[in-house]
Order: structure tokens, then sequence, then C-alpha cells
């Protein structure tokens, strides 16, 4: 979790984690949460009853999954979907929609659409990121036209 925060604090996001030669559940809870842009943190605290993903401050897209201590990793880690569903709805259906999007372009566009799922996931503004993407390839789409167009004689 610290060095996800500095490296934030530097503008670097971490993607994946990856944990090697430890508990291959802890490994694997810790590997999806990553991917959800998600800290994860093991607390004893009264108020964390069951597995849930909590907002940092005031960024929904700044979140731990706080798991209660001598919660089982197995199934902490089959409750992150809903946990982060329940947190994040407008993301986690755009998270959806994008693995969808995946499989039905059968991996041609597969790290455009992971560019497109990081940074909703980073900015929780997934109209923004359509947006922007859209207006990227209308830009891409102009500059071929502009390119290809042939030369007139004058």
């Amino acid at each position: 979790m610290l060095i996800r925060m500095l490296s934030s604090s530097e503008g670097e996001i971490i993607s994946e984690v990856v944990l090697d030669d430890h508990d291959p559940a802890l490994a694997a809870l810790y590997h999806a949460a990553s991917k959800l842009l998600l800290d994860v943190e093991i607390t004893d605290g009264p108020r964390i009853t069951c597995p849930t993903v909590r907002a940092r401050g005031q960024d929904p897209a700044r979140a731990t999954y706080f798991i209660p201590q001598g919660w089982d990793l197995t199934d902490a880690l089959d409750e992150l979907p809903a946990a982060f569903t329940d947190a994040r709805p407008e993301a986690a259906r755009n998270l959806k929609l994008i693995e969808r999007a995946k499989k039905d372009s059968e991996g041609k566009i597969d790290h455009a659409l992971d560019i497109v799922a990081m940074l909703i996931l980073e900015t929780d503004d997934p109209d923004s990121v359509y947006d922007e993407m859209l207006s990227l390839f209308d830009e891409g789409r102009s500059e071929e036209t502009t390119v290809d167009a042939p030369a007139t004689a004058a």
C-alpha cells in the first residue's frame, strides 16, 4: 500500500501487484485487488465486520479493500467483485461492458480497452473517458483524411 501511495504522489499508477513467495490466497487477493486499483488492508477495527471497499477521502477512485482480521482470504477474494460493485457501481458496470467488448473483439483491441478500463478506474468518470477516446479517434480519422486527400492543381 505504501509503495502504491508513494508512486501515486509522483504521478505513477501501479496497475498490478504480484506477490512472489507468499501465501497463494494472499497473493491472489492482492493481485485481483490491484487490477481494480484497490489497496488491501486487513483490519481488526470493530467497524469492519465483512470485506468492504471504501474510498480514501473524497476521491472514490482511491479506495481500499478492508478485510476483517481472521477472515478467510479465499472468501475475501470471492467477495471482492460484490464489494467493488457496491462501492463503485458505475465503474463496475463499465468494466463489465469493457470485458464484453474484449470478448467480442476477439483480442484485436484488448490493449486499447485495457487502457480505457484503467482510465475509468483512475478518474471514476467513464463519460469523460469515452468522450476523450472518441475525440482522439475523430482527430486521427480527420488527420488520415487530410493526408490521404489528393492534391488539387491550381
